[in-house]
């Protein structure tokens, strides 16, 4: 998959409280937050996404046919908001099977950072790339919000790993370059996941008072 967002592609913004945006930040809006939680469920689970799964993932008892037609029709509606002039079943087809079908793409930021980390890999000249995906951290997977089975599969704990490996990876970079500025950013978009990670302490603190001394020569 190419790391390039097209327009019709709906990106699930998982670090933070969860968040869905069309390729141009508009966002989708629920009623329900079993409707959030479910898409959230399905953009990590693209490989099976199965109604019996999701039901078992996200309820602790045995939740009703109804309820959960519910929050797919409530999470139909809230996609559609994206894109006004699509049917609520454009995004996702009813069936009359365990599959859930989804005729839209679904991308999460945790994915474009894999990709754009891989690119950056291979070719440093796509730094600003992955750049420009790290900054729109907000805070630690699901902050704000009790997933919990983002904890019981292990997801939350793979995507704090994730986002420390891009920082790291990305500010490293920048210091042996002397790019003081993107460092610290790339450090920070780090933070942001996981506060207390020291490897990402130890370089904000390498550069902390170069650039305190740069701002003093600045304004002195």
């Amino acid at each position: 998959m190419s790391s390039a967002v097209k327009s019709d592609t709906v990106v699930v913004r998982l670090y933070g409280f969860p968040r869905v945006e069309n390729f141009k930040g508009d966002e989708a809006m629920f009623r329900k937050s079993r409707a959030l939680e479910l898409l959230v469920w399905l953009s990590l689970n693209k490989e099976r996404p199965r109604r019996s799964a999701a039901r078992t993932a996200l309820w602790e008892y045995a939740v009703s046919d109804a309820t959960f037609c519910t929050v797919i029709s409530d999470m139909r509606r809230g996609l559609q908001e994206l894109s006004p002039r699509s049917s609520s079943t454009d995004w996702f087809r009813p069936t009359y099977t365990d599959a859930i079908t989804m005729d839209t793409e679904l991308v999460t930021d945790a994915e474009l950072i894999m990709q754009r980390l891989e690119t950056f890999r291979k070719d440093p000249n796509m730094w600003k790339e992955l750049a420009d995906v790290l900054f729109t951290i907000r805070d630690a997977p699901f902050a704000g919000t009790e997933f919990s089975w983002a904890d019981l599969d292990g997801t939350t704990t793979r995507l704090t790993i994730l986002a420390i490996e891009a920082s790291s990876t990305l500010a490293q970079w920048a210091r042996d370059r002397g790019d003081s500025s993107l460092a610290l950013r790339a450090t920070s978009a780090g933070l942001k996941v996981l506060p207390g990670c020291e490897e990402l302490l130890e370089i904000e603190q390498s550069f902390l008072p170069a650039v305190s001394t740069s701002r003093s020569r600045r304004f002195g």
